[in-house]
């Protein structure tokens, strides 16, 4: 059986939508990564063009993402681990009745993962460098 990872950011059109891919290309086909955000009402029905172009960058494919909130989800409880980009999404997953056990917050000593939302692309791959250097260190400890 395949285990399942949802990663969660705000809005789910930026950082979860990377980081899902990432994960996904790291930890292979035993593995089924998601990603959702834990605002109230999405505000897009695609990741932002600055997301879908750093993850081009990276040989990433992320065109057919659609955004969706935590609060839409049927399953939420039905993941092995939640990878949240900051303390604050993870407080909220919490508050949602997720386990804090099964919450990891990547890059947890720096802060989390910027949020590059309307920030530029540079923002975006500053955010994209965070993200595979913190996934890479997440997918050995879960394999």
């Amino acid at each position: 059986m395949k285990k399942r990872i949802l990663c969660v950011c705000f809005g789910n059109t930026c950082r979860s939508p990377l980081m899902a891919a990432v994960l996904q290309s790291m930890l292979g086909e035993g593995w089924i990564v998601e990603s959702a955000g834990v605002v109230e009402k999405v505000r897009s029905d695609h990741a932002t063009n600055e997301s879908i172009l750093v993850a081009d960058e990276h040989g990433i494919d992320i065109r057919s993402h659609r955004p969706r909130s935590i609060r839409d989800m049927d399953d939420l409880y039905a993941f092995d681990r939640y990878i949240v980009t900051d303390q604050d999404v993870g407080n909220r997953l919490a508050e949602a009745n997720v386990q804090r056990n099964r919450i990891i917050v990547l890059n947890e000593a720096g802060g989390g993962i910027l949020n590059p939302w309307e920030r530029g692309i540079d923002e975006y791959r500053a955010c994209m460098d965070q993200i595979q250097a913190s996934a890479k260190d997440l997918a050995l400890r879960l394999k």
